[in-house]
């Protein structure tokens, strides 16, 4: 896949998950994709991506901000922003009063065929814990 195919599916990607289309979200994930959100989460396919997006919409209302795409190949590196308001306590932190933070994220891609084949997440904790 080339850079310019890789951004292209990543700024579809990410402005669908921003209006709430998770179809579309789905759409880019390969059925074996691996699907990692730091350690505790490892789920698999389309339906392990809107699971992950699910459980963490319980606790947050997210939107990407920005974004960034480096590519080789078929491996991308998509560095982002995402506001997030905490709009339910989530488990062994504050409670949640509406608080909104901007937290850096990365996401890790692998892509097959066209496809997301493995992505993995990584959330700045730091600033996410002393935000929240």
């Amino acid at each position: 896949m080339t850079h310019d195919g890789i951004s292209a599916t990543v700024e579809r990607v990410l402005t669908a998950f921003n209006v709430g289309d998770l179809d579309v979200v789905a759409s880019v994930f390969a059925l074996d994709s691996a699907v990692e959100v730091g350690p505790e989460f490892s789920m698999t396919g389309p339906s392990g991506a809107l699971q992950v997006i699910a459980y963490f919409s319980q606790f947050y209302e997210h939107r990407f901000q920005r974004w960034r795409v480096f590519s080789h190949g078929g491996e991308a590196v998509v560095e982002a922003q995402m506001v997030c308001k905490y709009i339910s306590t989530y488990p062994g932190h504050i409670e949640a009063q509406g608080q909104e933070i901007i937290v850096p994220a990365a996401f890790f891609v692998t892509f097959k065929d066209g496809l997301v084949s493995q992505v993995s997440c990584v959330v700045s904790s730091f600033d996410w814990a002393f935000a929240v």
